[in-house]
């Protein structure tokens, strides 16, 4: 019993611990958690001049960044479009899955310096696109389940 209790005091200050490893990140139209170490940065504004519909947030050693675009139904995110003269297109695939478009597409950086990769998902009147960008395969795995919470963690919302 006392084993038990043990194990069940231990989980829970686990949890605890991690959920306060985080922040949560208010845009214009969607919450979004981040761990609390890494540093956010608005990119695109509201059309409404109100709070952000993309963010960009940067590990502090610059290991890695996740990036998230949410806009109230659609959009262009161009915040992350390919600048041909520094980077390549290193993989593109698109699927279309029930109702929505899914293109998944992997950005290297010509000299080296990073690679970036973006899942894109378009409905007829929604889009969210999630991002992650990293210098080392080893910062992508070592970052990756913290990504995972990441976009498991976007709550969006209308007017």
């Amino acid at each position: 019993m006392f084993r038990m209790t043990l194990v069940l005091l231990l989980t829970a200050a686990a949890i605890a611990a991690g959920q306060k490893g985080w922040k949560t990140f208010e845009g214009a139209w969607f919450t979004i958690e981040y761990p609390r170490e890494f540093v956010a940065r608005v990119s695109l504004k509201s059309a409404t001049g109100i709070g952000a519909e993309s963010v960009f947030f940067a590990s502090p050693d610059g290991a890695v960044e996740f990036y998230v675009f949410s806009p109230q139904w659609s959009g262009e995110p161009v915040d992350i479009l390919l600048n041909e003269r520094r980077e390549k297109v290193v993989t593109r695939s698109e699927q279309q899955i029930d109702q929505y478009t899914v293109t998944l597409v992997t950005i290297a950086d010509r000299g080296g310096r990073y690679t970036r990769s973006y899942r894109d998902i378009i409905t007829e009147n929604t889009r969210v696109v999630f991002g992650i960008k990293y210098r080392r395969a080893e910062d992508l795995v070592r970052f990756r389940p913290a990504f995972e919470r990441f976009k498991k963690s976007l709550r969006q919302f209308a007017d």
